[in-house]
């Protein structure tokens, strides 16, 4: 992201809503702040180059968790 890190993202999206979030990111470094982001609760990690069929099957499963 040009102007702000994924976790500072992450509590942007959080101060407004509720909804699943996934995280989508090439960085198999970013560890610590993907835990990080992992404790507002609902958020999900792919790694890029991901599984179009892993990806769709997560945000379905997100949705539906979301849904209880």
């Amino acid at each position: 992201l040009p102007d702000m890190d994924g976790e500072e993202l992450v509590k942007k999206i959080r101060a407004y809503t509720k909804a699943p979030i996934c995280i989508l990111t090439a960085d198999v470094t970013a560890s610590k702040a993907i835990a990080r982001a992992f404790s507002t609760g609902n958020v999900d990690h792919v790694t890029k180059p991901a599984d179009p069929e892993i990806l769709a099957a997560r945000i379905q499963m997100a949705i539906k968790n979301s849904e209880l």
